[in-house]
């Protein structure tokens, strides 16, 4: 009984085995072992997605895909026809060959402040659902793609409310402040901080914003009590 119950289980592991080198060639990522605050290139080979070859003859691959965030698988959800929160389009681009790839950051094109980013869900189409489906495999089902990415958590503990204004903002973004406050700092969609605002003594300060670019930021608040974040627009 334990040799064919061992026969059996080495048999399963090498099919699995198999299946995830397989579903490793349809849609690869580099860097392997990037963060969601990474730059990424994905590429899908439609010759091998599944079905096979539904997207061989397609004229243009479009990414319909979100983000496993905080263990919710789909969330965040940009569709194929649509646009990233940071206007980028989600159509793969052609290498001359059966690949397809998209270079982006996906913080900045799903819009992540907060949470915890173990993975990218997508499928993929041909600019409609009608006109060819790309998916995983799973045995001999077609499934959705989930892209495992290192965990990168971004805390948000909300300790009180704070106001700012204008938004969107041109040269001078006002922050109205509560009790305690220790640090105010801006950072990029994808994480960068851009500017920081410490030994503040009055519960309004006024900070330029001139040398920002145009796009999306995020305004984070430290206190005695932790962390408060909101976001604005630099037109």
């Amino acid at each position: 009984m334990m040799k064919k119950f061992t026969f059996r289980f080495l048999a399963f592991a090498l099919v699995l085995f198999a299946g995830m080198q397989m579903n490793a060639q349809i849609l690869t990522l580099e860097p392997a072992n990037a963060t969601a605050a990474d730059e990424i290139t994905l590429t899908l080979d439609v010759k091998l997605s599944c079905p096979d070859s539904a997207l061989f003859e397609a004229d243009s691959v479009m990414f319909h895909g979100g983000v496993t965030l905080d263990g919710a698988a789909w969330s965040n959800v940009v569709a194929f026809d649509g646009m990233g929160v940071n206007g980028m389009s989600p159509k793969f681009i052609h290498n001359g060959d059966s690949t397809y790839s998209l270079t982006f950051i996906p913080n900045e094109f799903f819009g992540i402040t907060a949470g915890d980013v173990t993975a990218i869900d997508c499928v993929f189409n041909a600019g409609d659902w009608a006109a060819g489906e790309g998916k995983d495999f799973s045995g001999t089902d077609c499934v959705d793609f989930k892209i495992p990415l290192t965990s990168l958590s971004v805390s948000e503990n909300t300790f009180e409310s704070f106001k700012l204004y204008p938004n969107p903002v041109e040269s001078e973004l006002n922050i109205k402040l509560g009790n305690n406050v220790s640090l105010v700092e801006i950072y990029t969609v994808t994480g960068q901080k851009v500017i920081e605002a410490g030994n503040i003594s009055s519960d309004v300060i006024t900070i330029n914003t001139e040398s920002l670019h145009s796009g999306l930021y995020f305004a984070t608040v430290h206190g005695e009590n932790g962390i408060s974040t909101v976001k604005f627009v630099k037109n």
